[in-house]
């Protein structure tokens, strides 16, 4: 529940010792629930601490509590790439909760517009018409094309567009193989890592 999940972070910052430490404890929606209740912690404590600085420095209060993302369906990821791009420089700003917008909609993002963007980013990002990445039609594993003229800075914010996604408790469907996801943990890859 949201109570132990508190009194889980408030001793996880103490440093005290946590079943936490023991991943194997916990079933995989177990995990799921601590992540996000760790995530909205995150969240309320970036839009707490920019407010304060805000003050501080100004002597106002004037900050937006979400990070606004605003899109035209027909340019999805120009549109979500600039905007992700633009807070290189700010990056704890990413940590604030994610609100869509698709340009020229009405409607209140409770998380379904949001998981529509990831979705559709996801989907055109990844296939092989857009060129980054092409699929083995016998695993139907995604891999990085070499044929790309994609500059390698695509390749890192997919990868902040796929944190964000799950920081922002929104699951996106991305079929790598299993050695990709060993180099993010730094454990030794094999050819059967591949297949």
């Amino acid at each position: 529940n949201a109570e132990s999940g508190k009194q889980w972070y408030q001793r996880r910052v103490r440093g005290e010792v946590v079943f936490c430490k023991y991943p194997f404890v916990y079933t995989a929606g177990a995990k799921a629930k601590l992540m996000k209740i760790d995530a909205n912690q995150q969240m309320m404590k970036t839009v707490q601490s920019i407010a304060v600085n805000q003050f501080l420095n100004r002597g106002q209060l004037s900050i937006n509590p979400f990070l606004e993302l605003k899109v035209r369906r027909d340019h999805l990821i120009p549109d979500t790439l600039r905007q992700i791009q633009e807070y290189e420089s700010r990056p704890y700003l990413l940590k604030k909760p994610l609100k869509v917008t698709f340009a020229g909609e009405e409607g209140y993002d409770a998380g379904g517009v949001k998981k529509e963007l990831f979705l559709l980013l996801m989907k055109e990002l990844l296939s092989p018409d857009y060129g980054m990445f092409t699929v083995d039609p016998d695993s139907r594993f995604i891999w990085f094309s070499e044929f790309s003229f994609e500059h390698n800075s695509n390749y890192h914010l997919i990868g902040v567009l796929c944190g964000l996604a799950i920081y922002n408790s929104t699951i996106v469907d991305i079929n790598f193989p299993p050695a990709l996801y060993k180099k993010l943990l730094k454990k030794p890859v094999t050819l059967n890592d591949f297949a």
